[in-house]
Formats: structure tokens, C-alpha cells, sequence
């Protein structure tokens, strides 16, 4: 048997290829990242970002850029709001400098894209005023996204921080005698945790937290975890904490998992209320899970609940909630 070839002419393949191009750009693959940190571009614009507005000033992302944080330092220490975002699924935020509020009045920070990245030695800290941190995720489409802390210090001088993320939104009051503020209200996931804060340190000084991450993941034992907080100290004084962590089935049977864990941490205040939520939800197939787990060194399917975590308030309350949705389960670790 004969194949015959056809040849097809050149020009079919040039439109067809920018087709796929803008496809692709318009589902969020062509993916951009924005670093903040001590040698980037300065003024009201760079390649690949510009600022506009007067408060919030908003710094938008069109392609990867390199931001110097003095550019956002600037606008924070004049008591303006700034909101750093990105366009498409998949771009990132990577901070490895430092942002320093050190003048001016309270103000809000938001960084909002897909995923977020707190990198080792990075900082965001307040010394004057008070400092609200919106850490969103999983935007601007709901197809997965992470917020990542690892190695790195926010220090908010009375501000809140929030931690969530996609399109939804909820107005949250960051600290006692707020105005309520705008922040997302999804639950960012990934193959991994939607939200992990690892050998990290966050102090607020009576600013509330909220923390939501969510997982997929379906295979394997280990970093299947909605929420995890690894090697870190959280301290709120009188301000509150929530935390919440979930698992869901995409696909396949998960070896182990847990919603939500924490493992060698200390998480403390002095008067505000600290509540961990963790579930597997019932759309999960699980063969070892746990929807909370608080005290494992080591991670998943970790069977000796050896790591040190302190948990401790002097007038607040405690609560710790393990939900488990599904009848999946084969059994508990």
C-alpha cells in the first residue's frame, strides 16, 4: 500500500500558530512572573509593569517584570494602599527582597495573582502605622493557584493579614475597630498545599489573620495537604487567628493526606481567639487522611505524632475542628 504525502503550504502554519499563541495567552499559559526586590526597575513603570491610580495605586503585570521594592515602599510610607497584580493563569509574584513600611499612615498591601511566593529571607514589614497583607492567590481564574511562605518574615504592626484567594470576594475586619476591607474569600488549591508557611515568622501585634488552602492532590503520600504549617511562630496578640484546610478528589484514590496540618510550630496570642478548621471533603478518596493533624514531625504518613507544636492564648479560646465528609476514608494516622 502506497501513503501518499500531501504537502501543505507554509502559510497555513503561520496563522495557525498565532492562533494557538493567543489561545493559549488567553487561558492563562502564557505565564508571566513578577519579582520584587532590590534591583529592579524603579519609577512609575518598568518593562512589562506600570502603576496607576492615586490610592489604591495598582501596579499591573503584562509580561515578566523586575520591580524594585522601594517603588512599593514608597507608596506605602505616603500612607496610599498598593495592589500588585497579574493578568493571566499561571503568572506568579515572587518577592525576595524586602518591603519596609516605615512612615506614613495604615495602609494595605495586596499582592494578587496566581501564585504567590514569599521566598527565603523576603520581608514585609511595617514600623509606622499599621499594615494590612492581602496574600491572593488562584486569580484571575479558579484553575488552581498557591500562596507559598518559605524562609520569610511579615511583620504588620497592628495590620491584618489575609491569606485565600480566586474571584469570590468578603469584607473582613483586619484588626478590632476596622473598617471592614475587601479580600478574597475562595480557597486557592494545587497538586500540593494551596497554602504552605514554612519556617516562616508572622507577627502582627493584634492584626487578625485568615488563613484558607485547599488540595487535590490524588496520589502518593507526601505534600497532600490542603493547608500546612511547617517550622514556624505565629503570634497574634489580641487579634484572632482562623485557619482552614480541605482536601477534594480531582481524580484517583490519595494514599495519605490530611485537610490541615501543622507540624513543629508555635501559634500563640494573647486575648484573640485561635481556630483551626480542618476537613476532607466528601467528594474524597482517601486511604490513610486525617481532615486535622496537629504534632507530626516529618510530614505525610508520618505514623509517630513526634513534632513539637505549641498552641497557647492567655484569655482567648482555642478551637480545633477535624471534619471528615466522606465515607472514603480506609483509615486515620
Amino acid at each position: 500500500m502506497k501513503i501518499k504525502k500531501k504537502l501543505i503550504p507554509n502559510f497555513f502554519f503561520t496563522p495557525l500558530i498565532v492562533m494557538i499563541f493567543l489561545f493559549l495567552s488567553q487561558r492563562g499559559l502564557a505565564q508571566s512572573t513578577l519579582t520584587i526586590s532590590n534591583n529592579g526597575d524603579t519609577g512609575s513603570s518598568g518593562t512589562g509593569w506600570s502603576a496607576a491610580g492615586t490610592s489604591p495605586i495598582t501596579i499591573s503585570i503584562t509580561a515578566n517584570a523586575s520591580i524594585d521594592d522601594s517603588v512599593i515602599e514608597g507608596y506605602l510610607n505616603q500612607g496610599k494602599d498598593v495592589i500588585v497584580q497579574t493578568a493571566n493563569h499561571g503568572d506568579r509574584i515572587e518577592l525576595i527582597g524586602e518591603i519596609n513600611k516605615t512612615a506614613g499612615t495604615d495602609a494595605t498591601l495586596t499582592l494578587k495573582t496566581d501564585h504567590v511566593v514569599l521566598d527565603n529571607n523576603s520581608k514585609i514589614e511595617s514600623t509606622a502605622g499599621r499594615l494590612n497583607v492581602i496574600l491572593w492567590g488562584e486569580f484571575p481564574e479558579t484553575l488552581g493557584g498557591t500562596i507559598i511562605m518559605d524562609g520569610s518574615v511579615i511583620t504588620t504592626n497592628g495590620g491584618g493579614l489575609a491569606m485565600a484567594g480566586q474571584n469570590t470576594t468578603t469584607t473582613w475586619e483586619p484588626y478590632a475597630g476596622a473598617t471592614a476591607i475587601t479580600i478574597p474569600s475562595g480557597t486557592p488549591y494545587g497538586g500540593g498545599p494551596g497554602l504552605k508557611i514554612i519556617n516562616s515568622t508572622i507577627t502582627t501585634a493584634g492584626g487578625n489573620i485568615r488563613g484558607l488552602g485547599r488540595t487535590i492532590n490524588n496520589t502518593g503520600s507526601d505534600n497532600n495537604f490542603g493547608l500546612y504549617i511547617n517550622g514556624s511562630t505565629i503570634a497574634t496578640a489580641a487579634g484572632n487567628q482562623y485557619w482552614f484546610g480541605t482536601y477534594g478528589k480531582d481524580s484517583g484514590t490519595a494514599d495519605y493526606l490530611s485537610g490541615l496540618e501543622v507540624n513543629d510550630s508555635e501559634i500563640s496570642s494573647t486575648s484573640g481567639n485561635i481556630s483551626f478548621f480542618g476537613q476532607i471533603e466528601g467528594s474524597g478518596s482517601v486511604v490513610k487522611g486525617n481532615a486535622l493533624r496537629i504534632g507530626t514531625l516529618g510530614g505525610s504518613n508520618n505514623s509517630n505524632a513526634t513534632g513539637n507544636v505549641r498552641i497557647a492564648t492567655t484569655t482567648g479560646d482555642i478551637t480545633l475542628t477535624g471534619d471528615q465528609r466522606t465515607a472514603g476514608v480506609s483509615t486515620s494516622n
